[in-house]
């Protein structure tokens, strides 16, 4: 019979807080991207020249929370991941493994 494994079970792919933040990334540059072409495309074709600077403050509101997410995804990109050693610890399993490998003697 087995030993019992002290091993977390796992939690599926998108706990990595690699996948999390790679996700999140591209979420930004997406959706930022989107606001700034379309909204950005909209503030240009259907302005006026005698719209109030309420309205133009407006139209221009989206393409800038546009261009502040796309800056957003590259400031994430370029910040560090935390390490997460405690997921990578070793188990009581991997005593025996040890065992094996210090009698090796390489031949």
């Amino acid at each position: 019979m087995p030993a019992p494994s002290n091993n977390k079970p796992q939690q599926g792919g998108l706990a990595s807080p690699y996948v999390k933040r790679i996700l999140l990334v591209a979420l930004l540059m997406t959706g930022g991207f989107t606001l700034m072409c379309f909204t950005g495309w909209w503030a240009v074709a259907y302005s006026h020249p005698q719209d109030s600077w309420g309205m133009l403050v407006f139209r221009w509101l989206f393409p800038v929370i546009g261009a502040a997410m796309v800056g957003g995804s590259f400031v994430l990109l370029n910040r560090p991941v935390g390490n997460v050693w405690e997921e990578f610890a070793a188990s009581s399993d991997d005593e025996d493994a040890d065992g094996i490998v210090s009698n090796m003697d390489g031949r």
